[in-house]
């Protein structure tokens, strides 16, 4: 018992060390500013389509799914 509780704590450890690891690339400057720059791209066009009329608030939840899932993955690539 006591070797499964040391091994699923070592487990946890690498889990949290690797999403910490994630979030430190990310917040390097190399990555951060070019993912800045994305969202404010972003919400420029929103706020262009928004006053021509092509987006209203109803699309918020589309936007964000494409931004996190589809814009991201454009993004990394």
């Amino acid at each position: 018992m006591v070797v499964i509780g040391i091994l699923a704590t070592d487990r946890e450890r690498r889990v949290v060390g690797g999403i910490g690891s994630v979030f430190k690339t990310l917040l390097h400057p190399k990555m951060l500013v070019p993912l800045i720059a994305y969202v404010a791209w972003l919400g420029a066009c929103v706020l262009a389509a928004r006053h021509v009329g092509l987006w209203n608030a109803e699309l918020t939840k589309p936007t964000l799914v494409w931004a996190t899932f589809s814009g991201f993955a454009l993004y990394f690539s």
